[in-house]
């Protein structure tokens, strides 16, 4: 029983212990924050022209803060709305923890000249929030900021804007993950086509994602890797409408209308590998369902849709160092600007497609391969180049991609085997090596212009 009193003691002590530096800590993240939050606000104006700040606390506790954030952000003079400055109020809380602190704001409805100046614009007022965490055991950042739903009407229609946000997590300036996410856009066009709506166009479920890092020296980001997704794009326009025609002017066939669809489009790219010359590879793909016609309807009737189902595309395509052609660019204009856009490349380029594909009308059609060129930048010369690719599509679309202008082409070259054709599709082996172009490991050679086929 002794022994088991001094055990019990120990851990008594140690969880007293622990308690009173849980409360220190405490205590001293809501000194800091009383001592710091005037000065980071006054850092926070200097960086920003313009504006200004001024908190003031309502609520204050042993692990909180509560108060109230005035903005205030000067427009330039002679602005089109005629307002001097935007301003608006935030309700802003703050969460002491052991290791760490949580805070979140809201804006206060209402409050300064915020909703006048977005009336000016023919925009309801747009609500905003948002929640920021900080700890220090891993040390770790993450924000969050998120608008309501709006309508923004315009001269030819409105559009309904859904909820948008942002989020970004850092642990350092080497990595930090960034989030964009869009609930989407749907507009529709006012006037009366044919009985339809001159437009509808939604945009849904757009997401984009990136992890920048913050070069100190060049006081930049830049993003390794970008990635997009959209649920879907639709666009259905009054062919009229689209070339400015008025609903009563008097034409052959008001009902013309286009339209584009596509639907569960990705798309990613990112750059791998860096040398000591900070060139690196940029990878790359896509997907997703493509659909169109133009017209979409005609005479009333609805035409049939041109589809691009299952498109992937991924492959690889380097060296090159993205900062210095984002530094290039900016100097493109000055007499080396060129130069030192060229520079950013390596002088051995290579692409490989690993994968391109899609189906059309039940036919897949896919390509895949790799070349490489070899630049001489300052002779602005091509040294030399190769490729190898292997190309396959079903009958229908390669026939209606040659058209008839080269169809009689097309059945020369499966005639002499530069061109396979087992019924149903057709496919090829092409390879480059300088100035020599096969198929099938054939020469291929060009007649001259008044010849409308090819031969060996």
């Amino acid at each position: 029983m002794g022994r088991l009193r001094k055990v019990l003691l120990i851990l008594s002590i140690v969880a007293a212990l622990f308690a009173l530096l849980a409360v220190g800590l405490m205590l001293g993240a809501g000194f800091v924050f009383d001592s710091k939050i005037d000065s980071a606000l006054i850092r926070l104006e200097q960086r920003v022209p313009g504006l200004k700040l001024d908190y003031q606390e309502t609520v204050s506790s042993l692990t909180s803060r509560s108060g109230r954030l005035d903005w205030q952000l000067q427009l330039p003079a002679q602005n089109p709305l005629g307002l001097p400055y935007i301003s608006g109020s935030t309700d802003l809380s703050v969460n002491f923890g052991l290791l760490g602190a949580r805070a979140a704001f809201v804006n206060i409805p209402g409050s300064g000249n915020l909703d006048e100046f977005l009336a000016r614009l023919n925009l309801q007022p747009i609500g905003y929030s948002g929640a920021l965490k900080l700890s220090l055991l891993p040390p770790r950042a993450e924000g969050a900021v998120k608008s309501s739903a709006f309508t923004l009407p315009f001269a030819y229609g409105s559009c309904e804007v859904g909820e948008n946000s942002v989020y970004i997590a850092a642990s350092s300036a080497d990595d930090i993950d960034a989030e964009i996410n869009a609930a989407g856009l749907k507009c529709r066009g006012s006037e009366i086509y044919a009985g339809k709506e001159s437009f509808n166009a939604q945009l849904l479920g757009l997401r984009l994602t990136l992890s920048p890092r913050y070069d100190r020296t060049a006081g930049r980001l830049y993003a390794d890797s970008i990635s997009l997704s959209l649920e879907r794009l639709l666009v259905d326009v009054s062919t009229l409408f689209a070339i400015g025609f008025e609903p009563d002017s008097p034409v052959k066939d008001v009902s013309l209308r286009d339209l584009l669809n596509f639907d569960a489009i990705s798309a990613s790219f990112a750059f791998k590998d860096k040398d000591e010359a900070g060139r690196a590879y940029l990878d790359f793909a896509a997907s997703g369902n493509y659909a169109f016609a133009f017209p979409y309807i005609r005479q009333g009737k609805v035409q049939p849709l041109y589809r691009l189902d299952k498109l992937k595309l991924t492959g690889q395509a380097g060296k090159l160092d993205a900062k210095g052609v984002f530094r290039a660019l900016s100097a493109l204009s000055e007499p080396e600007g060129f130069r030192q856009l060229l520079t950013a490349f390596s002088p051995h380029q290579e692409f490989k497609l690993h994968e391109f594909s899609f189906v059309h009308q039940g036919q897949q059609i896919r390509a895949s391969g790799s070349s490489s060129a070899d630049f001489d930048f300052d002779r602005l010369k091509l040294n030399a180049v190769q490729a190898d690719f292997k190309l396959a599509g079903g009958s229908t679309f390669v026939r209606s991609f040659a058209g008839g202008q080269y169809q009689e082409a097309l059945n020369e070259l499966t005639t002499q085997g530069l061109v396979d054709f087992d019924g149903s599709s057709y496919s090829t082996r092409l390879t480059i090596h300088n100035q020599e172009i096969s198929l099938n490991g054939r020469p291929l050679l060009l007649k001259n212009d008044t010849e409308e086929t090819f031969s060996e």
